[in-house]
């Protein structure tokens, strides 16, 4: 009973851990996608990432609200996911400097991991 109560701690925890590293991936592999799609003037656009507990829309414009529906790519994250607020993070055409800056934050079951966005565009996890 108890090795077996245990077991499903263990295995919990792990879950929760790669749900978040998951998000974590997502939202860092996203930033990079829209910072590429920017600084190549990809649709003579600028482009961003919108980030909310339900996941991330990498989005085409210069602000979330008055995007371009047609080229949203949406990603979910795990339902027990969340992030400390929502972010929105665009990155100007052909310059592709972000117009914020700062850290990222994402958790789940007390498991916090971090993006951060950097001045000049350079996104760490």
């Amino acid at each position: 009973g108890i090795l077996l109560g245990l077991s499903t701690y263990a295995y919990n925890r792990l879950r929760v851990k790669i749900d978040v590293e998951a998000a974590q991936t997502s939202v860092a592999e996203s930033l990079r996608r829209a910072e590429t799609l920017a600084r190549a003037s990809q649709g003579d656009s600028a482009w961003g990432v919108y980030v909310q507990s339900s996941g991330l829309t990498i989005f085409k414009g210069s602000n979330y609200a008055g995007r371009d529906l047609a080229a949203d790519e949406i990603t979910e994250f795990a339902e027990r996911v969340s992030v400390a607020q929502n972010y929105e993070v665009v990155f100007t055409k052909m310059v592709a400097e972000p117009q914020w800056t700062g850290t990222i934050s994402l958790s789940a079951g007390g498991i916090t991991r971090s993006v951060d966005v950097g001045v000049k565009g350079v996104i760490q996890k």
